[in-house]
């Protein structure tokens, strides 16, 4: 079992969110990475499945995204990339 930390539950709370709009089989790599450890891979595998899918992420899950881990800048501009190309969900 994982040991939960701070960045650990809130990707796990996102990919929560980000599954209301896309598959659980499409997320297996994300929530395979979040039990190894790596929250932020986590959350970046959860985003590039969204894209696949081309599902929506809405506005305030975006925010989440962005700013609850301290992204490297290389990782935040990867990250900021695949979210410009995934459409935005209607409130």
């Amino acid at each position: 079992m994982t040991v939960m930390t701070d960045p650990m539950i809130a990707a796990r709370g996102i990919l929560t969110l980000i599954s209301q709009t896309v598959d659980e089989e499409d997320l297996t790599l994300a929530h395979e990475s979040l039990d190894y450890g790596y929250p932020r891979s986590a959350v970046y595998y959860g985003v590039a499945a969204a894209r696949q899918a081309e599902a929506p992420i809405a506005e305030n899950i975006r925010q989440l995204i962005i700013h609850e881990f301290a992204w490297p800048e290389a990782e935040l501009k990867d990250v900021m990339d695949l979210l410009e190309h995934i459409p935005l969900q209607a409130a």
